[in-house]
């Protein structure tokens, strides 16, 4: 038996003539079109794409930063949360900020490691790249008479150029300092900097020390408001004529279901059982296209 031939014939006058030329053009430039497409999306804007981290060894990274403040971390239970930071993030997208790599970061992993006693956690914050950027400890147990100020500041400066490297970019000025209680016995240090690459804002870094230890360390960014609006990202002008299509669209085509589904109904042309899953379908359809 001789297999069956499948007969293919195209409509009258798709490849004739000028049509032929034309589908010619558009086969020859679309490899020419898949490319430009790429390169003009490679240049517009976009945003930090995620890093993937390890749990375990932004535990490790997290408990050798803890053994620097004299906790011995080790065995303790650890947990691991991601916390976005808009701003930076903002900054990142619309400017490349060398100064500012591994000092803040667009979104930091915070670990959180807890004993079994008392008194025994810290909070460690890192950047995808492992830099320690922020963290938060216990204070000292017992409160002695107020420390020196001179002494407290020696500390926070200590720990913050210890932290910093001797090659930051950074020209601090002399820090701010306030008075977390009423006896002066745990104090913040604030040192502001410009920011080299972007005159734009400030740098901040905040160190705060209790009795004869730091307890605390951040980061923050004190950006022009100008510089900052001019980082939002700006809306579609057809945006909101589209939304007003898709809800039209689909109010009317609801509209016109619902009357030809009466009428065919009446009519006893329809049977109701496929109707159902249809128009639950069109339902869900519209719920996705809204979301």
């Amino acid at each position: 038996m001789r297999p069956a031939r499948l007969s293919f014939a195209l409509p009258a006058g798709i490849l004739s003539g000028k049509r032929k030329t034309l589908w010619i053009v558009i086969l020859a430039l679309s490899p020419l079109a898949y490319f430009g497409a790429t390169k003009l999306e490679d240049r517009l804007p976009h945003a930090p794409r995620p890093v993937m981290v390890s749990k375990d060894e932004m535990t490790v990274r997290a408990t050798a930063f803890a053994r620097t403040l004299g906790v011995d971390a080790t065995g303790w239970k650890s947990s691991a949360t991601v916390n976005a930071h808009p701003t930076v993030a903002r900054v990142f997208e619309h400017r490349r900020v060398p100064a500012l790599q591994e000092v803040v970061a667009p979104a930091t992993v915070q670990v959180s490691l807890v004993g079994s006693q008392p008194g025994q956690w810290i909070n460690v914050h890192l950047t995808p790249g492992g830099q320690v950027v922020e963290f938060l400890g216990p204070k000292p147990a017992t409160k002695a008479d107020a420390p020196n100020p001179d002494r407290l500041r020696e500390i926070a400066t200590q720990y913050l150029f210890h932290r910093l490297g001797a090659s930051h970019p950074f020209h601090l000025q002399d820090p701010t300092v306030r008075n977390v209680d009423k006896r002066g016995w745990e104090q913040e240090f604030i040192w502001q900097s410009d920011i080299p690459g972007m005159p734009e804002g400030k740098i901040q870094f905040h160190v705060t020390a209790a009795g004869n230890q730091v307890v605390s360390e951040s980061r923050s960014l004190d950006l022009d408001p100008a510089f900052l609006k001019s980082t939002k990202a700006k809306e579609n002008p057809l945006e909101t004529p589209l939304k007003i299509f898709k809800v039209l669209y689909f109010v009317g085509l609801g509209i016109y279901a619902i009357y030809r589904y009466i009428r065919r109904s009446l009519e006893k042309e329809v049977s109701h059982w496929p109707a159902i899953p249809m128009t639950a379908i069109v339902a869900a359809g519209g719920v996705l296209l809204f979301a």
